[in-house]
């Protein structure tokens, strides 16, 4: 079952249009992700880090934005996985947003395939027994 998250838009994220700067939503990808660790894994993803000495970065992203992301209401950002394998996993992403008219619309969607790595060396390594089940529970068939 994904995890779905409220993420607040700020002046500093939007250009002088209004609109948030694409770059930021990459962004707002990540702070979903750290907060579906916060309040559904194991641990807090910082905590994760620096005690077990592990991380996940992104070595493929692909985004597709399909409507702007404008400074008004949060952004509620959908979050799941797939292709939970032995060191890398592969995260969705899905922002949406009110605009005005009361209905969220589909803004942005993102595929972000991250690898289990030791932050010493920055080598794959075997994602941990714990973490794995966390990422299957977000799992959705794609």
């Amino acid at each position: 079952m994904h995890f779905s998250v409220q993420i607040p838009i700020r002046f500093g994220d939007v250009d002088a249009a209004g609109i948030v700067y694409y770059p930021r939503l990459l962004d707002i990808c990540h702070q979903a992700f750290e907060e579906c660790f916060q309040q559904r894994g194991p641990m807090p993803y910082h905590r994760w880090t620096g005690d077990q000495g592990l991380g996940f970065p992104t070595r493929d992203l692909e985004a597709e934005f399909t409507a702007p992301v404008i400074y008004s209401d949060p952004v509620q950002v959908d979050v799941a996985t797939s292709d939970v394998g032995r060191s890398s996993v592969c995260f969705h992403f899905v922002g949406q947003q009110s605009q005005g008219d009361g209905d969220p619309k589909v803004c942005f969607e993102a595929s972000v395939t991250k690898v289990c790595c030791s932050i010493e060396g920055m080598t794959p390594v075997e994602i941990p027994a714990d973490i794995r089940e966390f990422l299957i529970s977000l799992e959705v068939r794609r």
